[in-house]
């Protein structure tokens, strides 16, 4: 089976899902502004209106320009995740020297390796950037930023589930059904790209499976296999692709997996996609994400 070393580091230690799976990576120049147009108290100036005057129609959401770009949005993410980490392990965005369990909070470090990750997987690689067959969303990116700045340390499962669902709803593919793809994210909503490896390999966009469809007819790798059954593997829907039998402490033939709802907190679990509205935890049973960052505080710190 490929990819043996993930699924080591996932059954029986479930934990990394939860420590490493929610922060990200970014470049330092990269910044969000934002003006309130001059008007009074932080407001943006508006038009003055008669009395009796009807309101304008309000512009459409696709109207808004969060000025987030593609290329750059990775980075934008993954500095906020960061500097919410150390706020929640140091009770600073920005520990200086000492400031960090008497060490120093190595921002490039955690930039750099979660990068490429996002919350919980929720990045997408060079390659889709560069592909063209990816969009951005600026009202979702807005909604990630916002929700990733404002994250509680003892971040509770809604408030989890809420960031995942803001983030993951940041790109979306362009291309339909039947449409050869190279990458899940390529694909439109509701669509994964049936075929392809996560390397690149080619795929066709094919309907997510739903509740009890077959997810092991196409790949033995089960991070892979999920993408059938929720969009991207970011749980909407909220299922995963079941490949492995806790009760017997062994993996089911990739003919007997199966899209499977997400299941509450007790329920065991391979990675946070098994688990609605908690995480999956080191004994590999879904809980309450609290003091999410704990696992993740020491490793960033140089003397």
């Amino acid at each position: 089976m490929r990819n043996q070393l993930r699924l080591i580091m996932l059954v029986g230690g479930a934990a990394l899902v939860a420590g490493a799976g929610f922060l990200v990576a970014c470049s330092d120049d990269t910044s969000v502004t934002t003006t309130d147009g001059g008007g009074p108290d932080g407001q943006a100036d508006g038009p003055i209106l008669p009395d009796g005057a009807p309101l304008p129609d309000a512009a459409p959401d696709a109207a808004f320009d969060g000025g987030f770009v593609l290329d750059t949005f990775d980075g934008v993410v993954a500095i906020e995740l960061c500097k919410s980490l150390a706020r929640c392990c140091y009770g600073t965005t920005t520990p200086g020297d000492g400031g960090a369990d008497g060490g120093t909070f190595d921002m490039n470090a955690c930039v750099d390796k979660f990068g490429k990750l996002g919350f919980e997987g929720s990045n997408i690689s060079p390659a889709l950037r560069d592909g063209g067959n990816v969009a951005l969303d600026q009202l979702a990116a807005d909604n990630c930023v916002n929700k990733v700045k404002a994250a509680s340390c003892n971040l509770p499962g809604p408030e989890f589930k809420q960031i995942r669902d803001a983030c993951f709803a940041v790109y979306t593919g362009k291309l339909g059904a039947s449409s050869v793809c190279h990458l899940n994210a390529e694909c439109q909503k509701g669509f994964f790209c049936k075929g392809s490896d996560d390397d690149g390999g080619a795929g066709v966009c094919t309907a997510i499976r739903a509740l009890g469809g077959p997810c092991g007819d196409f790949t033995d790798d089960p991070f892979i296999a999920d993408k059938a059954c929720s969009y991207r593997g970011g749980g909407a829907p909220p299922a995963y692709c079941n490949f492995y039998d806790f009760d017997g402490g062994a993996y089911l033939d990739a003919g007997d997996w199966k899209c499977t709802a997400a299941a509450g907190a007790g329920n065991f679990c391979a990675n946070s996609l098994w688990c609605e509205q908690t995480i999956c935890g080191a004994t590999s049973t879904c809980v309450t994400p609290d003091k999410i960052f704990d696992q993740s505080c020491g490793s960033y710190l140089v003397p």
